[in-house]
């Protein structure tokens, strides 16, 4: 994948892109999107004393920094028709019907997201985030990164 693919993000990414702070550097170097409802869903992640730390994503999104891409109905129930998982979020099944539909790249470290592409066969569209972004992998905590390679899954 070249640094002009747009890529589609799950929700996970962008908080610990936030809690790890390796966000603005990932969306500076790659064409990063978000569907819309991995948009609604990231909203705060939880700083090690507990408190909500939000997360502001509208200064990214209105300097066309990182997209926000909605699904068609159509889109979506051509995917969510051919999958046999009901373990997918509203985020996962939207950005699967963007990658299905459209040819998008796809970063989750959701299993049951990537058994789905696999059944979809969209699995070659999965772009782990050690391999999207590997400096990511350095900052965070090895039990983090662990389960962002494509070994993982």
């Amino acid at each position: 994948m070249d640094s002009d693919s747009l890529c589609l993000v799950d929700a996970q990414v962008v908080i610990d892109g936030y809690r790890y702070s390796f966000f603005d550097a990932l969306v500076g170097g790659h064409a990063i999107a978000l569907s819309g409802w991995v948009r609604t869903e990231v909203q705060f992640y939880k700083a090690p004393d507990g408190t909500r730390v939000p997360i502001v994503l509208d200064s990214l999104i209105q300097t066309g920094t990182v997209l926000v891409e909605h699904a068609t109905v159509l889109e979506l129930t051509t995917v969510v028709s051919r999958i046999s998982s009901r373990r997918l979020g509203r985020g996962e099944l939207e950005s699967l019907a963007l990658v299905a539909a459209r040819g998008y790249w796809f970063c989750t470290a959701d299993q049951p997201a990537v058994r789905a592409m696999n059944q979809l066969g969209l699995l070659p569209r999965w772009m782990p985030l050690a391999e999207l972004y590997p400096e990511a992998m350095t900052a965070l905590p090895s039990v983090e990164a662990a389960k962002y390679q494509r070994a993982a899954v």
